[in-house]
């Protein structure tokens, strides 16, 4: 299990997994009890501020998020249906919502900095 969850953290973490992590990630089953790994707000916006300052391209941040969303045995920060969930979707759907770029990266920051406001208690 151990493995498992170190697979699934390489490719919550790094958009450029190697084929290798995914191949071997292959070999297990999707179907979990409980997430076993968890996509958090932070990670994410430090993925998205790699794509802003030129290190990923469009085609890297949409293939990153689609290996998030055909995983069951990875979670988000805020749960299922949950904003975190919601804006990778967003990254992973091209076809619907256009390719990932500056404006919508700061989009997608602003609907998480709105979300971490709610989270603070009043």
């Amino acid at each position: 299990m151990d493995r498992r969850i170190q697979l699934l953290q390489e490719i919550i973490h790094n958009p450029r997994p190697d084929s290798s992590v995914l191949h071997e990630l292959a070999a297990f089953t999707h179907q979990v009890k409980h997430h076993l790994a968890t996509v958090t707000r932070n990670g994410f916006i430090a993925i998205l501020r790699q794509f802003e300052n030129g290190h990923l391209t469009a085609h890297e941040i949409k293939t990153w998020a689609n290996h998030l969303l055909e995983r069951n045995d990875i979670g988000f920060e805020f749960g299922d249906e949950g904003v975190l969930e919601e804006v990778v979707f967003l990254l992973a759907h091209e076809d619907i919502y256009g390719m990932a770029n500056s404006a919508l990266c700061q989009h997608i920051e602003a609907m998480l900095e709105r979300r971490e406001n709610k989270r603070e208690p009043r």
